[in-house]
């Protein structure tokens, strides 16, 4: 009987982290072997172009300028945020693994371009691979360093 638990809880375990066992191994094989695939271009699409009705007074942190335009744009979630010095715009980097998007603020007339990643199965990998941390305020984006952390466990108690 108990040889029948413990190999049914075998079983179901390693279905459980099969998923997670591919996704980093392909990944680790694409950072270990970087030389000898192509370069990885981010290209970028846009998916719209509209203009912020509000302003910012001068000097206004950009981290608190990020988070109001995300708010505007209905994209709240983890992110970057830099502003450039050569013409003063805030890019602001959307971080999803699935579909990053670059957000570009021009504090002139308040445009916003809203740029998608092209869709690229490596980038998606590498991004997860990546990603660490229960530093975001958003429920979702820590879901899958839960995730992780129940699979370095299960992996412990698997061996």
């Amino acid at each position: 009987m108990l040889n029948l638990i413990l190999r049914r809880i075998h079983l179901f375990l390693t279905l459980f982290l099969l998923p997670w066992l591919l996704i980093y191994t392909v990944s680790t094989i694409m950072l270990n072997h970087n030389s000898h695939l192509p370069t990885l271009k981010h290209e970028f699409i846009v998916e719209s172009e509209t203009t912020y009705p509000g302003s910012f007074e001068e000097g206004t942190d950009p981290s608190v300028m990020a988070l109001e335009l995300l708010r505007h744009l209905g994209v709240e979630g983890a992110h970057q945020e830099n502003r450039r010095n050569s013409d003063g715009k805030l890019v602001i980097f959307r971080l999803d693994p699935v579909s990053l998007r670059r957000i570009t603020y021009g504090p002139d007339d308040g445009s916003l371009v809203v740029e998608r990643r092209k869709f690229s199965l490596r980038a998606i990998l590498l991004g997860l691979h990546l990603r660490s941390g229960y530093r975001h305020s958003y429920l979702i984006d820590d879901a899958w360093a839960v995730s992780v952390d129940l699979v370095v466990a299960a992996l412990i108690f698997w061996v």
